[in-house]
């Protein structure tokens, strides 16, 4: 039944999946929601509201055209959005980042498992965009990371020039992207869209679609500290 769910919810969305990668999604959150009674992988513990909040969501971002080449997941945590990419679009090279190691080898266990593919990388995205990882990116994915003005400096700087920067954000957007577009264009970037959206739960939700222009400044990403005390 969460298989089928999955797929009618998808479908309201105009998004259109197979059994097969249903069943997928469907399996992942059964692994999620397992280990997440001894390691706290997500705060959703329902199965309905995990396939809504979860797989749906980041499903509409998997599915969109901009997501393609050379993916990274800035932030995983839990392996969203990133397993979304891995189920809808193999054909991706896909790289899950996150700074918990312990977190990421269990999502690492977990696509093991069901067969995905993906590479994993315990790491702070401010550091390997100042090393062998800049301007190295097709599309960078982020959720629930940072606001905005931070993000971007974590973003942008992994992305090549032509490249797509998508951040998932809730329905107070606006008030974010105001105070980022200085940091947006400093960095390299162009605001593209703001594409709104519902879950069937009536959940506002928004990608925010930055296009990589030019090459980022060599001064930046600044350090960690600098990003978090003062965002540009």
């Amino acid at each position: 039944m969460s298989a089928e769910r999955i797929i009618d919810e998808l479908k309201d969305m105009g998004i259109v999946i197979t059994s097969e990668e249903a069943n997928i999604f469907e399996k992942y959150k059964e692994e999620i929601l397992e280990v997440n009674r001894f390691l706290n992988l997500t705060s959703i513990r329902d199965s309905g509201e995990f396939i809504t909040k979860h797989i749906t969501d980041c499903a509409f971002l998997g599915s969109l055209e901009e997501v393609v080449g050379n993916v990274i997941d800035v932030g995983t945590g839990g392996g969203f959005p990133g397993v979304a990419v891995a189920v809808l679009k193999p054909e991706c090279t896909l790289t899950l980042l996150d700074s918990t190691g312990k977190k990421l080898r269990v999502v690492e266990k977990i696509f093991s498992k069901l067969e995905l593919k993906a590479s994993f990388l315990t790491a702070r995205a401010e550091d390997i965009a100042r090393r062998d990882c800049r301007e190295k990116f097709d599309t960078v994915l982020s959720r629930a990371v940072a606001d905005l003005p931070k993000l971007a400096e974590y973003c942008i700087p992994l992305l090549s020039v032509g490249g797509y920067m998508l951040a998932m954000k809730g329905p107070s957007y606006k008030e974010e992207l105001e105070r980022s577009m200085s940091a947006i264009d400093i960095l390299g970037g162009k605001l593209v869209e703001c594409k709104e959206y519902l879950l069937s739960d009536g959940s506002e939700r928004c990608i925010i679609k930055i296009k990589k222009i030019k090459d980022t400044p060599e001064t930046y990403p600044r350090s960690g500290n600098l990003i978090k005390n003062k965002p540009l």
